[in-house]
């Protein structure tokens, strides 16, 4: 548990793989791995999917889900009640967020349309959807946290899906915020539980790391609340360190970010005792 001592394995090399990368364990025990793969310009990108045969994925199937669209920035991947992946994907060939439901544990196809299209749209296209993190509610539907950045003030949102499918969801508003960037939601005591960083309220050189809870499994309403400060030195980017969270075996919330805003070091943890 500690990682005192660990395995490196190489899952694919053909290629500019590897980016956007999502990981879930399936019920096997194993990994599935969703990233993007660029191919001809750099921000092209088409999606794929690596489904490890052993927990320490000394070997993997992979699987292009789509080449024919660009997809697969801003990858969540979890694993639904039926034991298959789901995966939340961005697409800016038609800036669109979707959610793709893998056919098999090892996602080697998905679900498609009658134009032979995998991913349901949720109309959520410009610039709404990005940086989305995925976790499967108490009622087995997708739960997506993402960021609309269409307005002036990035919005933090969370889309609650009313199928297992995601053919169609509500969404509601988490935070408006200074700055987007990548978020991470869990399903904490039936309800999602969304972490996030902002930025220097009232010019303040002061980031912060928050965490916000939803009241409800609608998430109608939201408990917002501060977990620790950050030095916000460094060059304002909309895309500050990554944030993640897990739910332990103890039923408390665990959040790996960076203690800086902007830059990709100084990792620590925060424990959730308030949930």
């Amino acid at each position: 548990p500690q990682c005192d001592s660990h395995n490196y394995n190489t899952v694919a090399d053909s290629g500019d793989v590897g980016e956007s990368p999502a990981i879930a364990i399936g019920n096997d025990g194993n990994p599935v791995i969703a990233y993007a793969l660029r191919d001809g310009s750099p921000r092209y990108s088409n999606l794929r999917v690596a489904g490890c045969a052993d927990a320490t994925c000394s070997s993997a199937t992979l699987t292009s889900l789509e080449s024919g669209r660009w997809i697969g920035e801003y990858n969540s991947i979890a694993i639904g009640n039926d034991g298959n992946p789901v995966i939340s994907t961005w697409g800016e060939s038609g800036e669109e967020l979707l959610v793709i439901m893998c056919t098999d544990p090892m996602c080697t196809d998905a679900a498609r349309d009658g134009s032979g299209y995998i991913g349901n749209s949720l109309g959520l296209t410009g610039g709404k959807g990005k940086f989305s993190s995925m976790a499967i509610g108490a009622d087995g539907n997708p739960v997506i946290a993402y960021y609309d950045t269409s307005a002036e003030n990035p919005k933090l949102m969370i889309a609650i899906c009313a199928d297992t499918s995601c053919t169609s969801a509500t969404t509601q508003l988490i935070a408006e915020t200074t700055l987007y960037a990548q978020v991470s939601v869990v399903i904490d005591d039936g309800t999602p539980l969304v972490a996030y960083k902002d930025c220097c309220l009232d010019e303040s050189p002061t980031g912060m790391l928050r965490v916000a809870k939803c009241i409800d499994a609608a998430c109608t309403r939201v408990f917002d609340n501060e977990v620790d400060d950050l030095n916000a030195e460094g060059i304002a980017t909309p895309n500050p360190a990554g944030v993640s969270m897990v739910v332990g075996n103890d039923g408390k919330p665990v959040v790996a970010y960076s203690d800086v805003l902007y830059s990709q070091y100084t990792l620590r943890l925060a424990v959730i005792n308030w949930h």
